[in-house]
């Protein structure tokens, strides 16, 4: 890639795929509203960072200064909301594992320039969109150990451009 050019990133943890389809298999109890746009299982993440247009050389500053290994962090979605079309899944407890490893990872992508959010941290993750109206026929229980950080680019999908050791 050029180095002028931008990518869409974000910073986020991502299910390995045993732990993917476990969240597809309560997924696929949900009754879909028609329309409804779910994420395959390959697409699951939880987001810590949403960075915007970032240059390849920002890119590259960013992966030498983020952790090589993190703890693994134990995760229960245990409720489901309906953000405005979007329906998540959310834990009723957030680890403060967490939300330190949020807080460093900001405290590194405001050291070498890049903008953090100053809303609040709301750990979610999607499921599908478009979906206002759905309904699970059941309460999500799904757990996750999270133990893989990824950089990924949203560009027609989710792809991961750096991932953690796991």
């Amino acid at each position: 890639m050029s180095a002028g050019l931008e990518r869409r990133l974000f910073l986020a943890l991502w299910p390995g795929r045993v732990d993917a389809d476990r969240c597809q298999q309560w997924a696929d109890t949900v009754v879909w509203t028609s329309g409804a746009r779910r994420h395959g299982p390959a697409d699951l993440h939880l987001t810590l960072h949403f960075l915007g247009a970032t240059a390849e050389a920002t890119r590259q500053a960013l992966e030498q200064q983020l952790p090589r290994d993190i703890d693994p962090i134990g995760l229960q979605f245990d409720r489901w909301q309906d953000w405005d079309g979007t329906l998540v899944l959310r834990p009723s407890a957030v680890p403060a594992a967490l939300v330190d490893l949020q807080a460093g990872l900001a405290e590194t992508l405001a050291s070498i320039g890049l903008p953090v959010d100053s809303r609040p941290f709301r750990p979610h993750v999607t499921v599908a969109r478009k979906a206002g109206g759905s309904r699970p026929a059941t309460a999500p229980n799904w757990s996750w150990r999270a133990s893989r950080l990824v950089l990924a680019e949203s560009r027609q999908g989710y792809h991961p451009l750096w991932i953690s050791p796991t």
